[in-house]
């Protein structure tokens, strides 16, 4: 199935989006009594570390990605590359193993938890805002394109005149 390639960046807030509030769920819902600022403060600190480190710069490459493809109809799941995919099922797969082994306790689940969840969450904001950015910009484009045609248009009809009045 192939989507116009603006749409992929839909795709990827959507699943983006998803991904982050499940995580931001399950933090949330480890904090069972662990309550302050610390921990909240922890979480916040997480948001930003997987934020800045990770999660705007994957943002940045899938943009530039998308962007440099040549036909407007793309495969549905090129909103990803190979490498997103396997990192994604990687991720899945240490989560299910940490949490189902209890190998971290509850407060430390609920600190990571949450702040990976919100970073995942503005990351398909991001995607959200970059489909909205792309679309403007692909407007300006054509508007450029037609405004330079009809400045041609004038210069030729111009130039014909001139030479009407030559003869």
């Amino acid at each position: 199935m192939k989507v116009k390639r603006w749409n992929l960046f839909i795709l990827a807030a959507m699943v983006w989006m998803i991904a982050g509030f499940l995580v931001m769920r399950i933090g949330i819902a480890n904090y069972n009594g662990y309550t302050g600022r610390i921990l909240y403060g922890l979480s916040f600190g997480v948001f930003l570390v997987f934020w800045i480190g990770v999660f705007a710069p994957l943002v940045r490459k899938h943009t530039a990605r998308i962007c440099a493809y040549d036909e407007e109809m793309q495969p549905i799941y090129l909103f990803f590359d190979k490498k997103s995919f396997v990192i994604m099922a990687f991720v899945l797969v240490f989560d299910i193993a940490v949490r189902k082994m209890q190998l971290w306790p509850l407060q430390n689940i609920a600190v990571c938890y949450t702040g990976l969840g919100a970073a995942l969450f503005c990351t398909g904001g991001a995607f959200l805002a970059e489909f909205f950015l792309q679309k403007k910009r692909q407007q300006w484009k054509e508007e450029e394109i037609q405004r330079q045609k009809a400045k041609k248009a004038a210069y030729q009809h111009n130039q014909e005149g001139r030479k009407t009045e030559k003869k």
